[in-house]
């Protein structure tokens, strides 16, 4: 399904809309925590780091199967942010969380 915007959207399960990049980072919050879990991450990357695990993901998720279009390009993206995730050391971890936050003060409070 397409929306006005050209963006591209998936109908979960449950009904809502959400866009492809939305679907494919539940799937790799999925799969990290999979290889989070394994006592051995190189063996866990390469079971869990599938084609067929994608797919399997994304039917899950949307109830309906995945173009392979999708399943490659959610592959790729998934492989290069678990790379990075595991290969960061805590501190790290830590900066990208505080990046991540948003600031909720106002210019004012900020100036004064």
């Amino acid at each position: 399904m397409v929306r006005e915007s050209g963006v591209k959207v998936y109908k979960l399960k449950y009904g809502q809309l959400v866009s492809r990049d939305v679907v494919i980072k539940i799937i790799k919050d999925f799969l990290l925590g999979d290889i989070r879990l394994s006592n051995n991450k190189e063996e866990a990357k390469e079971r869990y780091l599938r084609e067929e695990v994608i797919e399997h993901y994304w039917k899950f998720i949307t109830g309906r199967q995945p173009y392979k279009i999708d399943v490659k390009m959610a592959l790729e993206r998934i492989k290069r942010a678990i790379e990075e995730e595991i290969n960061l050391s805590p501190s790290q971890k830590a900066k990208r969380e505080i990046i991540t936050t948003f600031d909720l003060t106002t210019e004012e409070e900020r100036h004064a």
